[in-house]
């Protein structure tokens, strides 16, 4: 589904999930438990979707650098999960620890 552009409320509604944070967990999952190739592609192409997202985000807040910098932080938090192997391990773990955890992870993407 996020291949296809869709957002993580999109997807969230979609799996019948509380919240697009939920999602996004299950999506990290998914790429956790791809191998290598396809991993780094999903990688790249999510990270780009989080560029597009900044200049969108620095267009519209321009002329409010308060709203700005707290956006581009919360920004920085999601991309940090996919720039590299670590990172991702780490998210997952914090998952576990946080209960956030589940086993089922939607299997179309």
């Amino acid at each position: 589904m996020r291949e296809e552009n869709h957002s993580y409320v999109w997807v969230a509604r979609s799996l019948g999930l509380k919240r697009a944070h939920d999602a996004r967990q299950a999506f990290l999952r998914a790429l956790a438990k791809r191998g290598g190739p396809e991993r780094d592609a999903l990688r790249r192409r999510e990270l780009q979707r989080l560029d597009e997202l900044e200049a969108r985000i620095r267009r519209r807040d321009e002329s409010e650098p308060d709203k700005l910098a707290g956006r581009l932080v919360a920004l920085d938090r999601l991309r940090q999960n996919f720039l590299n192997d670590d990172a991702l391990v780490g998210a997952l773990r914090l998952m576990e620890v946080s209960g956030q955890h589940k086993e089922t992870v939607p299997s179309r993407r």
